[in-house]
């Protein structure tokens, strides 16, 4: 994963491009990836590749404290 804008791996086997809150989407709140296609997010390569590392991401619990005192 390249988190730089305009940066790329050199033979990625997928490319996801769209708006921020579809990343939000794709990652936190695990919306399907054909929901996410339909409100903008191109996913170009292996689709199977973009499940995988979605499943792959834990989801915080709504109630984990980012900053504790």
């Amino acid at each position: 994963m390249v988190a730089e804008m305009d940066q790329s791996h050199a033979a990625p086997m997928a490319t996801l491009k769209g708006p921020r809150q579809l990343f939000l989407g794709l990652m936190f709140m695990k919306a399907p990836l054909a929901m996410l296609e339909k409100a903008g997010l191109t996913v170009e390569g292996d689709r199977a590749v973009v499940e995988a590392w979605q499943a792959a991401i834990e989801t915080p619990e709504a109630t984990f404290n980012i900053v504790t005192p």
